[in-house]
């Protein structure tokens, strides 16, 4: 979406860099003093920025209200990260009235923009339905924009499409798929993936059963603080030889030490 800006003379696109600059400095007074100047003439962008230093208090006095207003200047001119930001404000009561209509327009309009956190959060309104989210559950819309943030590497995203194929909530029920998003959430550290890939390996869903791989995940998900996978990791040793378990520690080891690259 094409963002308007209309900048005076004198400022210009470097002015706006080195504003970013300051900030990657930690130099939050210097940035504030760059931005604004460009956010009152309607450079969408410092909009942005400035809103979030407002937003956090940083550079400047901490301003909810003057947050919300700064992201509307900029959601306004089609600024994607600002109409998310608004979106959650919206939601959340911060610095404007909660409002869970404008929320979803705003949610929406970031979303189509390619915003992958707006897609999540969007993808949990029609999940959840009509508990104070201003839409109808619809479980197909949830399926679409989490299937959009997960392809663009959202790994919560990449969780939730797996329990809906895993189910059939929303999509056909496909274990194949389903192993495949969690397998994705899995390897970038989520707890929850890591357990319910643990349960397809012993189960033989989507895949074909494998009790060492079972055990790394498990183990694994175990490490991360998931309390029923150190019982599964437990259940799972008393049907596993001494050999296949030091195997499946191994394979853990590995798998966390790579970073979860070599699993």
């Amino acid at each position: 979406m094409l963002q308007l800006v209309a900048v005076k003379s004198g400022a210009t696109a470097g002015d706006f860099h080195h504003g970013l600059g300051s900030i990657r400095l930690g130099d939050y007074k210097a940035a504030v003093a760059i931005l604004a100047p460009l956010a009152e003439q309607g450079h969408a962008k410092a909009q942005f920025e400035l809103g979030v230093l407002y937003l956090t208090g940083k550079g400047v006095t901490k301003d909810l209200v003057r947050a919300a207003s700064l992201h509307l200047q900029s959601a306004e001119q089609g600024n994607v990260k600002a109409q998310a930001h608004l979106g959650h404000m919206l939601d959340d009561g911060e610095g404007v009235l909660v409002d869970h209509k404008s929320s979803l327009k705003w949610y929406l309009l970031a979303a189509e923009g390619g915003h992958i956190n707006a897609q999540y959060e969007l993808a949990n309104k029609y999940a959840r339905g009509a508990d104070g989210y201003a839409v109808r559950k619809d479980v197909r819309k949830a399926a679409k924009w989490y299937t959009l943030a997960a392809e663009q590497g959202d790994m919560d995203a990449q969780y939730e499409l797996g329990v809906m194929y895993s189910k059939g909530v929303g999509v056909m029920e496909d274990d194949n798929i389903a192993v495949k998003w969690f397998t994705l959430a899995a390897k970038q550290g989520d707890v929850y993936a890591q357990a319910a890939l643990a349960d397809m390996y012993i189960t033989g869903d989507g895949v074909l059963v494998d009790y060492l791989r079972a055990y790394m995940w498990s183990n694994l998900a175990a490490y991360n603080g998931d309390e029923s996978s150190q019982a599964a990791k437990i259940s799972l040793a008393n049907e596993m030889t001494n050999r296949q378990i030091v195997d499946a520690q191994d394979l853990s080891s590995r798998c966390l030490s790579s970073g979860y690259s070599d699993c």
